[in-house]
């Protein structure tokens, strides 16, 4: 069995430690946060608090303000994300909706693949959760994935994206569950290489995020929820409820 790095901490899996501080950026620098080192956007800054939660705020202008990590670490000899190296990858984003109508979400882009395959989700416009799966097929008639809720402001959500093996995107978005072939039906397979949280409102406004968790292992199949596997972002309850979910066929 191939044995997952992951950041759930848990039994069967090595964990990255966050050291709970309190840390800040200035405009343009660099915020330590699970486990990654994330640069700030030049409009913005963070904060790190004692809950080890993470605030952007936009300091300047009206463009997005981001924090962005180039490639997830541990990194292999050819500057690649471990989360790649089993064509499995997968994050969790945890965030608190800041009500705004551009509000808040994360993109992951694969940057290398020529299809230019790439996810989005959060809360934006009138959607309490909205994801995408968008290539260079088509982009522009690519409709959301799911578009679920309502916004209401200083809700907390959960969003949970990995891909199979045969390049289907499974989303888990606050428990329910949403998949795209978008990339499988064109023959593309997508790395999850830059991701960036991004703030999407007015000058002055923030957002905040609560949690960031990734992997290489996302679980596709019953059997995959076996030996720690269903533990991988916090999604199933225990090893029962992962193989239940695929025995009802979802």
């Amino acid at each position: 069995m191939r044995k997952s790095l992951v950041t759930t901490g848990v039994a069967g899996f090595v964990a990255l430690s966050t050291v709970l501080s309190l840390s800040a950026s200035a405009s343009g620098g660099t915020v330590a946060w699970k486990g990654q080192t994330w640069d700030v956007s030049s409009n913005a800054s963070a904060t790190v608090d004692a809950s080890d939660h993470v605030t952007i705020t936009r300091d300047t202008g009206t463009s997005d303000a981001t924090l962005h990590v180039n490639r997830l670490t541990p990194v292999n000899g050819t500057g690649d994300s471990f989360v790649n190296q089993y064509g499995t990858p997968w994050i969790a984003v945890s965030y608190v909706d800041n009500g705004a109508s551009r509000g808040v979400d994360f993109l992951v882009d694969d940057e290398v693949t020529a299809g230019n395959p790439r996810l989005q989700a959060g809360s934006l416009f009138g959607c309490g959760a909205i994801g995408y799966a968008r290539d260079a097929v088509n982009a522009a008639a690519d409709p959301p994935v799911f578009c679920v809720g309502s916004r209401a402001a200083g809700a907390s959500h959960t969003v949970y994206v990995g891909e199979r093996p045969d390049g289907t995107i499974d989303y888990n978005v606050d428990g329910t569950w949403y998949s795209s072939t978008e990339f499988k039906d064109n023959g593309e397979h997508m790395n999850f290489n830059d991701v960036y949280l991004r703030l999407r409102g007015n000058s002055g406004t923030s957002a905040t995020f609560t949690d960031f968790q990734y992997g290489d292992s996302h679980v596709s199949t019953a059997d995959g929820c076996k030996q720690g596997g269903w533990q991988a972002g916090g999604i199933y309850k225990n090893q029962g409820d992962c193989v239940s979910h695929f025995a009802s066929g979802k």
